[in-house]
């Protein structure tokens, strides 16, 4: 499905629970895309220079990520997602997390 989805937005966000195997799955995509010669970089925003670029210069940072580039921790640079273009396809995975409030009565 996820293939799917890439051929037609430029953008794909795969959302879940922590652990849930989205980074997993889209490494597995990628693994398939290699042996058929199609290349994809991987980077992920959990890497604290790599962040900062990310959210200094998002353009320059897209800039050196070659579409159809696999995004990891979208969630940490949302500025990424206005400087997608048709021409400039990525894919992202972002963890959502859940906070327990306590009720105060």
């Amino acid at each position: 499905m996820v293939r799917s989805y890439s051929e037609l937005f430029n953008v794909v966000v795969v959302t879940g629970p922590r652990q849930v195997g989205k980074t997993a799955m889209l490494k597995h995509l990628m693994e398939e895309d290699a042996s058929a010669s199609v290349e994809r970089a991987y980077v992920t925003l959990g890497n604290t220079a790599i962040l900062q670029t990310a959210k200094e210069d998002p353009a320059l940072f897209l800039q050196r990520y070659r579409p159809t580039a696999l995004i990891n921790e979208i969630q940490k640079a949302p500025e990424l997602l206005p400087y997608s273009t048709p021409d400039n396809a990525r894919q992202f995975t972002s963890s959502a997390t859940t906070t327990r409030r306590k009720s105060i009565c």
